[in-house]
C-alpha cells in the first residue's frame, strides 16, 4: 500500500512536475487573474435602498462568484494533466465550462450559497444596527461575526476539498457521488490538508511584499502542491 508522503515531499513532488513547464503555468494565471479582476470589476456592490435592489444586486453577485469558481475549477483540471505529464493548455482553464459539468455547476452554487449563509449574519446585523440597534463599536463586532462564518465556513469546506480534482477524473459522475468520494478521501486528512495549506503562509507574505510579482511562482506551487495531496490520497486510499 502507498504511504502517505509527507509536505516536505509533497513540495518537492510539486516542484518536480512544475520544472520546465513554468511558462505555460504562468501564462493560465494571469489569464485567470484577468478574467477574474474583469468579472470582480463589474459586479455590483450589494445596494442597501430597497429589498428589491438588494436582491438583485446580491444574485447577480452570487452568479460572478459562481461563474468564477467553474473557472477555477479549470486550474485544478490544468494542474492534474500536468502532474499526470499530459499535453495541457491555456483553454483548460475554461474545461468544465466547454464540456458543460452540470456537476461542477453544482458544486461550485451549493459552495456560494454555503459562503453567502455563513457570512449574512455580518450583513443582517449591519443592517439591523443601522436601523435599529445604533450600537456602539458595530463594526468590529460585525466583523467578529463575520470571521467566525467564514471559520464554519472553511470547516464545511475541508471534507469537499478535493472535488475538483475528483471531477477531473470523473467529469460524469452526479454531485452526490463526487461529494461522498471527496468526504472519504478526506477522512482523518483534515489536519494534514490544514497544515500544507498553512505551510505557504511565509511565501504568499513574501510573494505579497513583492507586490504581487512573487505570487506567479508561490501560486501554481501552491496548486501543484494541492495536486499531489490529491493524487498520494488516491494511491494511499485506493492502495495502489
Amino acid at each position: 500500500m502507498t504511504e502517505l508522503k509527507s509536505i516536505a515531499s509533497l513540495k518537492s513532488s510539486a516542484r518536480l512536475n512544475l520544472a520546465g513547464h513554468f511558462s505555460n503555468v504562468i501564462k493560465i494565471f494571469i489569464a485567470y487573474l484577468l478574467i477574474t479582476n474583469i468579472i470582480i470589476s463589474i459586479l455590483p456592490v450589494a445596494d442597501y435602498r430597497s429589498a428589491d435592489a438588494f436582491l438583485i444586486s446580491t444574485l447577480l453577485y452570487l452568479c460572478g462568484m459562481i461563474l468564477l469558481y467553474v473557472l477555477r475549477a479549470g486550474l485544478y483540471s490544468f494542474f492534474i494533466k500536468l502532474a499526470c505529464k499530459k499535453e495541457t493548455s491555456t483553454f483548460d482553464l475554461l474545461y468544465f465550462i466547454v464540456i458543460k459539468s452540470n456537476t461542477a455547476l453544482l458544486y461550485s452554487v451549493m459552495m456560494n450559497l454555503v459562503l453567502y449563509l455563513c457570512c449574512s449574519p455580518s450583513i443582517v446585523f449591519l443592517i439591523l444596527n443601522k436601523y435599529n440597534l445604533h450600537m456602539k463599536y458595530a463594526g468590529y463586532i460585525s466583523i467578529g461575526i463575520l470571521f467566525i462564518g467564514l471559520i464554519i465556513y472553511y470547516l464545511f469546506y475541508l471534507g469537499y476539498s478535493q472535488v475538483f480534482f475528483i471531477l477531473c477524473d470523473y467529469p460524469n459522475r452526479n454531485l452526490k457521488d463526487i461529494l461522498m468520494l471527496s468526504r472519504w478521501l478526506m477522512k482523518g486528512q483534515k489536519v494534514r490538508f490544514i497544515r500544507m495549506q498553512l505551510s505557504f503562509i511565509p511565501l504568499l507574505f513574501f510573494g505579497i511584499l513583492s507586490f504581487g510579482i512573487g505570487l506567479l511562482w508561490v501560486m501554481p506551487y501552491m496548486y501543484m502542491t494541492y495536486t499531489s495531496f490529491y493524487l498520494n490520497l488516491v494511491d494511499q486510499k485506493t492502495g495502489a
